[in-house]
């Protein structure tokens, strides 16, 4: 009852008196003062004091190393002091099912990281922001979108392989639409528009949003092109002056295999936020 009532005045905001309350009640040993001195790291959270809330957590560990709530604590503690490598030491060391429950708290640290690598690089700091993406992306090695910008950092450094093995990992047998759409978009910005409509395509229709469908459509059109401008390069003769033909009234007129599209010539660019804002720029044809 007495704890209860102290984690109504926490969650009523009135931290200082919550944690003058709580107190006396962590002297007792047993589950008692346990579940105290878990309140009392809460509200050193809840008041910013992560370093106080750590030394709390460290000695419950030290006390009982297998209290995971105490861990998951000190988990929380690391991250908002943006000790992501001690965090994610923590993490580890907790049983697989507060790793899940807590999964949002590494969420929360990429981002953070994720965040401080883009400031980095508007403050042309780019290899100090691929570092931030590194540490991001073994915090939460499952988001698809720090892999991608650290994917396109890589790519702007010339190394073209190592950014595609950067999301190879999300594109297995049990790859997310997430994880197939981030790998299709720097294949697009590879010019790979065979790749892009197989990672596209191996997303479930029903789970294809505006983006990738968009992106699905500029490829099936992009390949079109391309193989309508390797002919003509050939000098087609024969029937191959017949496909090219058929190829260039259809660029030309807009039919497309889809049905009908505008004669544009489209490419697509991310820019910022967690996925990116799409914006899609072109010619006409002429």
């Amino acid at each position: 009852r007495q704890l209860a009532a102290v984690r109504a005045r926490k969650d009523a905001g009135q931290l200082d008196a919550a944690l003058q309350a709580v107190r006396p009640l962590t002297e007792p040993g047993g589950d008692r003062g346990r579940d105290a001195r878990l309140l009392q790291g809460d509200i050193l959270l809840a008041q910013d004091r992560p370093a106080v809330a750590e030394t709390l957590y460290n000695d419950m560990l030290s006390a009982n190393p297998s209290q995971s709530a105490a861990r998951a604590g000190l988990v929380r503690a690391l991250l908002a002091q943006q000790r992501y490598a001690d965090a994610e030491q923590a993490f580890n060391k907790l049983p697989a099912s507060e790793q899940q429950r807590l999964g949002y708290v590494r969420q929360q640290g990429s981002d953070a990281l994720r965040a401080e690598a883009q400031r980095l690089i508007a403050a042309g700091q780019p290899l100090a922001a691929e570092a931030k993406l590194r540490e991001a992306v073994d915090l939460s090695p499952q988001d698809p979108w720090v892999r991608l910008d650290l994917a396109r950092r890589m790519q702007a450094r010339g190394q073209v392989n190592s950014a595609r093995a950067m999301l190879a990992p999300l594109t297995g047998a049990n790859a997310s639409p997430d994880g197939l759409l981030a790998a299709a978009l720097l294949a697009s910005e590879q010019q790979d528009w065979a790749r892009v409509q197989t990672l596209i395509e191996r997303i479930p229709s029903a789970s294809r949003d505006q983006d990738a469908r968009r992106l699905l459509v500029q490829a099936a059109r992009e390949r079109r092109v391309k193989a309508l401008q390797r002919a003509l390069a050939r000098g087609a003769r024969g029937r191959g002056a017949a496909v090219a033909g058929a190829a260039l009234h259809g660029w030309w007129t807009g039919v497309d295999e889809g049905g009908w599209a505008p004669p544009v010539r489209l490419g697509g660019r991310v820019g910022a936020g967690r996925r990116g804002r799409w914006f899609w720029h072109g010619s006409v044809a002429s």
